[in-house]
């Protein structure tokens, strides 16, 4: 039995024995790696790094998300979009420095970007979108690419940090499933011959019958590759589970900060959290009233200690930082 398969049958024998009938209907840092929220805890471009990453659809149901990057140095957002996945989907993307690109800097001033080669469909379109609209570039080679921006730490969003681009080059993602997609949305997002049909149909999406509540399901992986160094550092993305279990969905337009770790809802009213210490059960209530959803995913990553190795490499983009 793999690791991960014996962690989850000890949890949920423990959870027998608790008497909780449904894990998925509280927050819960999910040890098989599935979800509705995924959290990708790192990604950069400093020092020749890119980072991949994939998330996967494992259920026989169209998903659409909101995929969220977010800098290193207040999570402010600095670039998101609606993804639509097909059932059993894979979709993938890397992360990448744009210096030296459309007559930017190569002195580690640029923004970082995002590229996919994936035909799934996103809102807006990135990798089939027309140059020129709103944060949509090209490579010499022909490739789209979404540029992250500054907009929400600079300007009237000032947070009292440094307003510069290359605060775009670290920092972590998340993948917040909004709803599960039927209807004519599906046929028009579910891949035939490894192409979705309908993916002009779904830009600018603003829900509707097709979309029904979120059901999980979705883990991924995050790596973080130098090839000029030959080093690759691979992870898998946390995946909380039980975010969103009340009536309707979360699904907002692109473009909008919503859906966030805020905005979920297990209890009607209340967010519960479920946290596994040495063997013991401990059930948590948090009022949504009062932010408490994202207290309640806080939660489950909280420890008294991190047991961990690392490197401090300036070769390979690793560095300490004071403060």
């Amino acid at each position: 039995m793999k690791r991960n398969n014996l962690t989850t049958a000890v949890i949920a024998g423990i959870a027998g024995v608790a008497g909780i009938a449904n894990m998925a209907g509280a927050v819960n840092l999910n040890p098989d790696g599935l979800g509705q929220v995924l959290i990708y805890p790192y990604f950069t471009v400093n020092a020749n790094n890119q980072t991949l990453l994939s998330v996967v659809n494992t259920q026989n149901a169209g998903k659409a998300v909101k995929v969220r990057f977010l800098e290193g140095y207040d999570s402010r957002e600095v670039l998101d979009f609606n993804l639509y996945l097909s059932p059993y989907d894979v979709w993938t993307a890397t992360v990448f420095d744009t210096g030296g690109i459309n007559l930017r800097a190569t002195d580690g001033s640029a923004e970082a970007a995002v590229l996919t080669p994936d035909e799934s469909c996103t809102d807006p379109a990135i990798k089939h979108g027309a140059v020129g609209n709103p944060g949509i570039e090209q490579l010499p080679d022909g490739r789209n690419f979404a540029a992250f921006v500054n907009s929400a730490y600079a300007g009237g969003n000032d947070d009292g940090g440094p307003e510069a681009l290359s605060r775009t080059r670290t920092g972590h993602i998340e993948l917040i499933e909004m709803a599960t997609v039927v209807g004519p949305t599906l046929a028009n997002i579910k891949h035939v011959n490894g192409v979705p049909p309908g993916c002009k149909a779904v830009i600018g999406a603003t829900g509707g019958a097709d979309y029904l509540t979120p059901t999980g399901g979705l883990f991924g992986t995050g790596s973080i590759v130098n090839s000029l160094a030959g080093t690759l550092f691979g992870y898998n993305a946390d995946a909380v589970d039980g975010f969103y279990t009340s009536t309707g969905n979360l699904f907002n337009q692109a473009g909008t900060i919503a859906p966030d770790l805020t905005n979920g809802d297990n209890t009607g009213g209340v967010e519960t959290s479920y946290v596994f210490n040495n063997g013991k059960l401990i059930t948590s209530s948090w009022t949504l009233t009062s932010g408490g959803s994202i207290d309640a995913v806080s939660s489950v990553f909280t420890a008294d200690h991190i047991y961990n190795e690392y490197e401090l490499n300036p070769a390979s983009g690793s560095v300490a930082r004071n403060g």
